[in-house]
């Protein structure tokens, strides 16, 4: 990607999206300046028909959280989300919800082989 040097944060959805979530001032200010340096590609979303980009989301941690930007055509900032960051022992690996998941998706894969 093409050192950008400015993002359009005119889209209505980011707009809401920005408020409804609560978004700190820091984390905003760092999307009003964007510098891919400070943010981590987390992933690029490309037409497999013609390989053309559509959409990269982007990752700042910030005071405990993860706060991802979605950008698409001509640098439009199309939505904001926040999520906590979870550690990797946070993953469930065994007991009766792991059992059942397991259980459905032998069944689906079985099913989806025949």
């Amino acid at each position: 990607m093409s050192a950008v040097n400015y993002l359009d944060l005119h889209g209505d959805h980011y707009r809401r999206r920005k408020i409804e979530r609560n978004v700190p001032s820091y984390v905003l200010g760092k999307i009003e300046n964007f510098n891919a340096a400070e943010w981590e590609l987390v992933m690029c979303e490309v037409r497999t028909d013609k390989g053309k980009f559509v959409n990269s989301t982007w990752e700042l941690n910030f005071d405990g959280r993860a706060y991802r930007i979605t950008i698409g055509f001509n640098n439009t900032v199309m939505t904001v989300v926040r999520k906590k960051i979870s550690g990797r022992g946070e993953f469930v690996k065994d007991g009766t919800l792991y059992d059942f998941v397991e259980q459905i998706n032998s069944a689906l894969m079985k099913n989806s082989s025949e």
